[in-house]
């Protein structure tokens, strides 16, 4: 049974390294065994528009987004450099920032891709619907662990309030 594995791999032929990519089968290597691993890409960023999961020359948008401080210009044109905003998430850091949570998901995203077989997008989808559930999930448990009031609970009027409102009614 031949599973379809995505590989990297560098071996000697002659004088000089070649990289290969194999897809579906990878051979034996002058009768060794080989070990592989699943090839999952790094994060790919737009220079154009600074989102994540495509590059500039697949870009839509038209006009360039500053990196470090989200304006309508490119780096070479900014002129406050010291005034950093994230172009993702709104932060106080460039859009390069490693620890930004939009770069943390976009992590995410590119590992269930490559792991899962299947495109940025499907991936972005199946992780958003992942965190909406778990959302609704917890909001239900937090939900139901709240004290709900009884009629125990809830202080009781005496008998004499009772009677003195009812001769007040009257």
């Amino acid at each position: 049974m031949s599973q379809k594995i995505t590989v990297l791999f560098h071996y000697l032929l002659g004088d000089f390294w070649q990289k290969l990519h194999w897809g579906v089968y990878l051979p034996p290597v002058a009768g060794t065994k080989v070990k592989t691993r699943t090839y999952i890409p790094l994060v790919v960023r737009c220079y154009k528009c600074q989102k994540y999961g495509h590059i500039a020359v697949n870009c839509r948008k038209e006009t360039p987004t500053c990196p470090v401080c989200s304006g309508p210009h490119s780096f070479a044109e900014c002129q406050t450099k010291d005034d950093k905003t994230c172009a993702n998430c709104g932060g106080a850091h460039s859009a390069s920032f490693r620890d930004c949570p939009r770069y943390i998901l976009a992590e995410k995203v590119t590992h269930r891709a490559g792991t899962e077989h299947m495109s940025y997008r499907d991936a972005l989808l199946r992780l958003r619907q992942e965190e909406e559930q778990t959302d609704s999930n917890k909001r239900v448990h937090l939900q139901s662990k709240l004290v709900k009031p009884t009629r125990s609970l809830l202080p009781q009027r005496s008998t004499q309030v009772r009677s003195m409102m009812q001769l007040t009614l009257m």
